[in-house]
């Protein structure tokens, strides 16, 4: 009872607020970090000004800041699944689909060229995701986790290498392996994905290039039977003393999604500009240095009688005194004239003294960039597997589209596969390079091809039985113009805007704007951030969205555009630790996904609205990290979302021995009772339900250690430790588990060698 009690007290103080999301976290850290005093803090100071990360934006290239995970605290929390956002769902395994439930995580074109990757973002390396570094010293980053054991183990290895190759080459190779064994029968999940980069950035040329690949296979159970094998297990136990997960029976079985997934860019510019000197503390230096006239000496007609002519004197006497030294302060000698100087050294030291004092007053120079030129290559290409054994799946779509080919080993067995390559090219004139240059203004031109194919049958059954190869086929192309207008220049303002247009092909009228603006101020003589973002879109759905026929699922339609426009804004106030945040998005024609799993236009505009809370509260060595998060959408059965998701971390924090940072600590998640979608792996989408509703019972607990000693952060946590005392609800959507209470350990090493 005393523990029921504990542990009950322990999650009202948890649930009361919720911990920051991963950006905010690491920028909280690092803002903590930078502003201590104090030597014994155990942080990674000793790196600051030898690595840094950015990533590039679509099209132009922009180099914007990436995040570098060297923090701390909570790594127990980031490196899972359940540290993606405040409230998600996914199946139950690291490297399982995950669709983000705050609606403002997930991103504002949803629906592209291949939107069966999108339950995948977590695991595959694009946008943001795609870093460059330049490191001044090697650098490598690990991380290995670790649960269950035999065949419930699940693993996880990532690694980054990257070094610098002299002062303007980085080369680098990242590797993320998953491999689950699956808590829950036909569960297994298998990851691999991998990446090699390299850039080249020198003042007038740079280049970077990249290049990767994801391999995802997960085995499809389409959910227990019965969620009361977890909530009530006791009505199951059939005379057993213990009812195992593997023991409890799915809806299908025998049946796999693949994803392959590959991507590659290059980007490279020439700039042109002109050099400015510098003097010694880096101010510039004017063009033309004006010299004072000496006006010209007449010798008077008579000398004086005590007075030598100069063309009787040695060589040595006919010069003035200044010029037979190397003094500093003299006019004349400072005019760094080499022929006054060749002839005022005799001597080999005196040699080596004025070349010094020539070379500490030849001016440095500093290259200033005036215009640019572009071009951006990018590949993508991606391809999804669903093959099945099952004859249960058959049972629940009785009329199949496509008919079984005699000797088929798989059915279902349907492939896709989609091509794009872009090439843009551009021109820019750059942010300062005069004093009334305040804005860096790009154009450009870009040229997409798309390419889309879907057999209708296989190429080896066609062989073998002789019938025709049939497959649905698209090529599309469009071509865009668009720009880019940023500003940097100003202590307290800064801006970004980016946009196109589909000017010719099948993606004409298409439209993408999108950008910021953030100013920094004082508040009680503190500073505060206030950013603003905006995006709107006229986006022409895809092919894919158009025709799509497979063994189960067909559409066949022709959609009108989406106009999506999304609003959002932060308040950061680093002095109190809080973090306040409002976004509302308003889409007309959206898509949905039906009951039957497969995407369709709803003709209606919808609305939705998000406003969040995140504070840092500390006491001594206590800590309590908070988030709140509410939201609501004018359509459920579009956007189905709970009203309310809270997630909390209380924690202690303190130094041992001087040297290594204790983390001790619970945390916990919460939300209200919403009708969640749920995963139908058919077409690999959450589609809506209304027959079960998930959430407002007991929070999900979880009890951790996390240390960091030197390069080095390790934990343990027991995941869902509160299933042991409330009634096990452990559920993220309807039919899927999450995992059981277990052990989770981890280790994260951030080399630098």
């Amino acid at each position: 009872m005393n523990n029921r009690l504990a542990c009950i007290v322990i999650a009202l103080l948890c649930l009361s607020t919720l911990s920051h999301a991963q950006g905010l976290d690491m920028e909280r850290q690092l803002h903590n970090r930078q502003s201590t005093k104090k030597t014994h803090e155990d942080t990674d100071a000793d790196r600051h000004g030898t690595l840094d990360a950015w990533y590039l934006t679509p099209r132009t290239g922009d180099s914007m800041p990436a995040e570098i995970d060297t923090i701390r605290l909570n790594s127990f929390h980031r490196s899972y699944v359940e540290g993606l956002s405040t409230i998600g769902a996914y199946r139950g395994t690291q490297a399982g689909p995950y669709l983000s439930m705050d609606y403002f995580d997930r991103p504002v074109d949803f629906w592209d060229e291949f939107f069966f990757t999108k339950p995948y973002g977590h695991l595959i390396n694009t946008g943001e995701k795609i870093r460059f570094f330049d490191s001044k010293v090697p650098y490598s980053y690990l991380k290995y986790l670790t649960s269950g054991t035999g065949d419930n183990q699940e693993q996880n290895f990532s690694a980054l290498l990257t070094s610098n190759l002299g002062p303007n080459i980085n080369v680098g190779l990242q590797v993320d392996l998953d491999h689950a064994e699956g808590i829950y029968n036909w569960t297994a999940a298998k990851n691999t994905t991998y990446r090699v980069f390299a850039s080249y950035t020198k003042n007038r040329y740079e280049i970077m290039a990249s290049v990767g690949n994801s391999n995802v296979m997960n085995q499809e159970n389409g959910g227990i039977t019965d969620m009361r094998y977890v909530t009530n297990p006791d009505d199951f136990q059939e005379g057993r003393r213990n009812l195992l997960p593997k023991d409890i029976p799915t809806k299908y079985q025998n049946m796999w999604n693949r994803i392959i997934y590959g991507e590659g860019r290059l980007h490279h510019r020439y700039r042109l500009g002109y050099y400015q000197e510098l003097d010694e503390d880096g101010n510039v230096l004017e063009k033309e240095v004006k010299k004072t006239r000496i006006p010209e000496h007449k010798e008077p007609d008579t000398a004086p009688a005590d007075t030598v002519p100069l063309s009787e004197l040695p060589p040595e006497a006919a010069l003035p005194d200044s010029l037979l030294t190397s003094n500093p302060t003299d006019s004349i000698a400072n005019d760094n004239s080499p022929m006054l100087r060749r002839r005022t050294a005799a001597k080999s030291t005196r040699k080596k003294e004025d070349a010094e004092e020539d070379e500490a007053a030849e001016p440095r120079r500093r290259f200033v960039p005036v215009t640019s030129i572009f071009h951006d290559f990018s590949y993508q290409k991606g391809e999804r597997y669903f093959v099945s054994q099952d004859p249960n799946l058959l049972k629940e779509y009785p009329n199949p589209i496509l008919p079984r080919v005699e000797g088929q080993r798989y059915y279902p067995y349907d492939y896709f596969s989609t091509l794009t390559i872009s090439n843009t090219i551009g021109v820019e004139l750059m942010e300062g390079f005069h004093k009334w240059a305040k804005m860096g203004i790009a154009a450009f031109v870009a040229f997409d091809y798309e390419r889309y194919r879907q057999p209708l049958i296989s190429r080896e059954d066609a062989e073998r039985q002789k019938l025709d190869y049939e497959e649905l086929a698209a090529d599309e192309h469009t071509t865009y113009v668009g720009g880019r207008v940023s500003s940097d220049s100003f202590k307290h303002l800064k801006y970004y805007v980016w946009g196109q247009l589909g000017l010719e092909g099948n993606q004409i009228g298409e439209i993408d704007v999108n950008g910021y603006v953030q100013t920094d101020f004082k508040l009680f003589g503190k500073e505060v951030t206030l950013r603003g973002e905006g995006a709107f879109l006229n986006t022409i759905p895809a092919p894919i969205l158009r025709r799509f026929k497979a063994t189960l699922h067909e559409w066949d339609y022709s959609p009108n555009p989406i106009q999506t426009i999304r609003l959002g804004g932060t308040l950061d106030l680093p002095f109190t630790g809080t973090n306040v945040r409002a976004n509302v998005e308003m889409v007309q024609d959206p898509i949905r996904v039906t009951a039957t799993g497969i995407p369709e236009q709803k003709a209606a505009n919808i609305r939705v609205v998000g406003v969040g809370l995140r504070q840092h509260l500390e006491w001594k060595a206590l800590n309590l990290d908070a988030d709140v998060l509410w939201q609501t959408s004018s359509d459920h059965e579009v956007v189905p979302l709970p009203m309310l998701a809270v997630y909390g971390n209380l924690y202690a924090k303190v130094m041992v021995a001087q040297v290594m940072t204790l983390q001790l600590g619970v945390d916990a998640k919460w939300n209200t009772r919403y009708h969640a979608p749920y995963y139908e792996p058919t077409t690999q989408l959450f589609r809506p339900q209304d027959e079960v509703e998930i959430g407002g019972e007991a929070p999900l607990l979880t009890v951790y250690a996390n240390a960091h000693l030197k390069r080095a952060r390790f934990f343990a946590k027991y995941y869902n430790v509160g299933a042991l005392v409330f009634k096990p609800a452990n559920f993220t959507m309807p039919y899927y588990p999450s995992y059981p209470p277990m052990l989770q350990l981890g280790v994260v090493v951030d080399l630098r060698n």
